[in-house]
């Protein structure tokens, strides 16, 4: 039998986004090849269609969510009749609408005018393509209002490529509880997030009567705003605001517990990643949370508009040797299961297969 022939069609995305699908397809028996579209204009267009033509693919799968994606799909479609399918690791309107708030605040109506119409070419894109890879059920039921018809959707959640070595620290806190939170402050809400972190975090370290210290890792427009106004010590809390990190190794392995809160994420890589050294989860509650959390096995969640109940959680937890340590393996099991490619792989098959179905009934 023949192996599925996929092609991958990413922006130079630094952190390689387009394994998470290449990885689990090739484990499942796949063939993938990847065109990295370096914007580079009519040369790029032209090693487009020279990639399609000479490999001849049964599927074809798009990353990204703005107007370059479009225009991807209108040359994919010119040049092939094969299905074309669009992949998604967070909503592209909730995180586009984020960024045209601040910008319309800054006074650059240009740049949000721009990103409106990014998000209508997304919106057609996403009518137009044959079916959607996404990370999770939440973004799934968030999606799926905008496919027409009954196009076909899979829930292919991003496998580890990490070392999965559980974090040695000790859980006594004999010196000083270190937490640690890796977030994208480009988005208001994800600086939102580190503003009630802090918040919670100053009552817990108060209520504990020991030092806590929280290291926050993370470029964006926002970064500063957050340094100028927690970076230091605070009490029992000092604040390391740390910008971007390019090891965030060192941190996770030093650190007890990974703290995150944000409204906008689907499956943040950096939550995955911290599960990776076992390290317990304080995260803030959503619905997309519980898609690959469990509330009190291998994370804490917590009603960021609350902060004084969200210290007390923590301060349970932090107190509790026992509980962390079963919540510290708890994290790790799970990162052990999502480095199983084959599994996520399969489904993606199964999905392959049934788009390939419904394309050849058309033509015919």
């Amino acid at each position: 039998m023949t192996a599925l022939q996929v092609l991958l069609i990413s922006s130079n995305d630094p952190r390689k986004r387009y394994r998470f699908v290449q990885r689990p397809l090739e484990a499942a028996g796949a063939d993938c090849d990847v065109f990295i579209d370096s914007h580079s204009g009519l040369s790029a267009n032209a090693e487009l269609r020279r990639r399609i033509t000479s490999n001849n693919p049964d599927v074809v799968v798009l990353f990204g969510g703005n107007i370059r994606l479009g225009l991807r799909l209108a040359q994919v479609r010119q040049s092939t009749n094969v299905p074309v399918v669009l992949r998604y690791g967070g909503n592209p309107f909730t995180a586009r609408h984020d960024r045209i708030a601040c910008w319309i605040r800054r006074g650059r109506l240009i740049t949000s005018a721009r990103s409106l119409l990014g998000m209508r070419v997304t919106r057609r894109s996403i009518r137009r393509c044959d079916g959607l890879i996404v990370v999770s059920k939440t973004l799934k039921q968030q999606l799926e209002p905008c496919l027409q018809s009954n196009k076909p959707i899979v829930v292919a959640p991003p496998v580890l490529e990490l070392p999965i070595t559980p974090n040695t620290t000790p859980q006594d806190h004999s010196d000083a509880i270190r937490v640690v939170a890796v977030t994208n402050l480009a988005y208001q809400a994800k600086a939102n997030g580190i503003n009630s972190l802090c918040t919670v975090l100053c009552r817990a370290a108060t209520c504990l009567n020991q030092t806590v210290v929280f290291d926050i890792l993370g470029g964006g427009e926002h970064w500063r705003k957050i340094s100028r106004r927690w970076h230091g010590t605070h009490g029992l809390l000092r604040i390391n605001c740390e910008g971007m990190a390019r090891d965030i190794q060192p941190f996770l392995r030093s650190a007890h517990l990974f703290a995150y809160c944000s409204q906008l994420d689907s499956c943040p890589l950096s939550v995955i990643e911290a599960q990776a050294y076992g390290l317990p989860i304080f995260i803030g509650r959503h619905s997309a949370a519980t898609d690959f959390l469990t509330d009190g096995t291998d994370a804490t969640m917590f009603d960021p508009n609350d902060p004084k109940t969200a210290a007390d959680a923590l301060v349970q937890l932090l107190s509790s040797p026992a509980r962390m340590k079963s919540m510290q393996k708890a994290s790790h099991d799970s990162a052990i299961r999502r480095s199983e490619a084959n599994t996520v792989g399969q489904d993606l098959l199964k999905f392959f297969e049934q788009l390939l179905g419904a394309s050849r009934g058309q033509r015919t």
